[in-house]
């Protein structure tokens, strides 16, 4: 009748449930488990890390770093399609968009956003294809790009250092739109917006002021605007109004920038959101990979050099420079509209992936 303390079994009982040699099939080290099974414990079921356990939010909330209050409304806007929500407070977010290189220590969910400011690791996995190492560039296992192109490029680096892409479309909505009939007397500028252009890109802004010089000679206005006074044309702001005002009293929107390069800018998808055609060398388009942006002949031009691009501004016909303004209108009416269903659904797939993965890094 003596009966275990601790599990309240008899003793027989126990000895019942000890492992015994014919039913091993050979003999053997007891374990912690032949231990647990003997008392009457059961296992538990391993938890999946410090996340796993969290229940799903009626709405995910996702904060992100830095981000201009125009751009945030507009990225607002695509998570709420999504339905999520963009957060300003840091604190009641389930989801980091960081621009953090590591993920090593972090205590909620994080995505590394970094490479939607500048591209700079797209740019690189151009260059070095299968040599790429984007843990290089961040050891987040999750990354956020502006579109599905980046998304597809990454995918390459999946199988073997396990990252993982999505993308928050890009779209200008409130974007005004210039008018149909062209006016050459007061529609004629020639507009750059390259931040702190001189500064950072000195060879491209010495041939954008070979086009300034060339093209001023004849009588066309350029202006190449940065970020402050010493580009020359003073600033333009970032976003609104004042950004369309510009694209109102322009011809081209001119991008030479190869020295950094860039994997998708803002002032281009603006400027053909506004219907206002873009000219590119051709070193500019590729390391750009203005994909779904810059179309030859379509929304905008892409020619070989800067002898080229004076060229065909001062030669381009009335007539088909209409044709090309006309064919950016209609383009651009892409770049003015919210994420489709498409679009929203895999947004939401990959947020809700995150918030519901235990392991953020690669």
């Amino acid at each position: 009748g003596f009966r275990n303390r601790r599990t309240g079994l008899k003793a027989s009982t126990l000895k019942n449930r000890v492992p015994q040699p014919h039913m091993q099939g050979s003999a053997r080290r007891w374990d912690l488990n032949d231990f647990r099974s003997m008392i009457g414990l059961r296992r538990q079921k391993p938890t999946g890390g410090p996340f796993h356990h969290k229940p799903d939010p009626p709405v995910l909330k996702v904060w992100a770093r830095n981000v201009h209050p125009v751009r945030f409304k507009s990225m607002g806007k695509a998570f709420a399609k999504a339905g999520m929500a963009l957060t300003e407070n840091r604190s009641e977010a389930h989801v980091h968009i960081s621009l953090s290189t590591a993920c090593d220590e972090v205590t909620v969910p994080t995505v590394y956003g970094g490479a939607m400011s500048n591209g700079v690791p797209f740019r690189k996995a151009k260059k070095a294809g299968a040599k790429f190492d984007p843990t290089k560039s961040s050891n987040c296992k999750y990354w956020v790009a502006k579109k599905e192109s980046e998304v597809e490029m990454l995918s390459a680096y999946t199988e073997k250092f396990g990252l993982k892409a999505g993308f928050i479309p890009q779209f200008h909505d409130e974007m005004q739109v210039v008018g149909e009939a062209w006016h050459p007397q007061n529609e004629s500028e020639i507009n750059t917006y390259i931040n702190k252009y001189a500064q950072r890109f000195p060879t491209e802004f010495a041939k954008a002021f070979k086009v300034k010089r060339a093209l001023q000679k004849g009588g066309i206005t350029v202006h190449l605007h940065g970020a402050n006074a010493a580009d020359v044309d003073g600033p333009v702001a970032m976003f609104g109004q004042e950004k369309f005002a510009h694209f109102a009293r322009s011809k081209f929107t001119l991008h030479i920038k190869v020295h950094g390069g860039t994997y998708y800018c803002q002032a281009v998808s603006e400027s053909i959101a506004a219907g206002v055609p873009v000219v590119v060398d051709r070193q500019t388009n590729e390391i750009g990979m203005f994909d779904g942006l810059i179309e030859h002949n379509v929304s905008g031009v892409v020619l070989d050099n800067v002898d080229d691009i004076v060229r065909y501004i001062e030669t381009v016909p009335d007539a088909e420079y209409r044709r090309l303004r006309a064919s950016t209108r209609r383009f651009g009416s892409r770049f003015r509209a919210l994420p489709s269903d498409e679009q929203a659904a895999k947004m939401k797939q990959f947020f809700w992936t995150v918030y519901r993965d235990s392991v953020f890094t690669m």
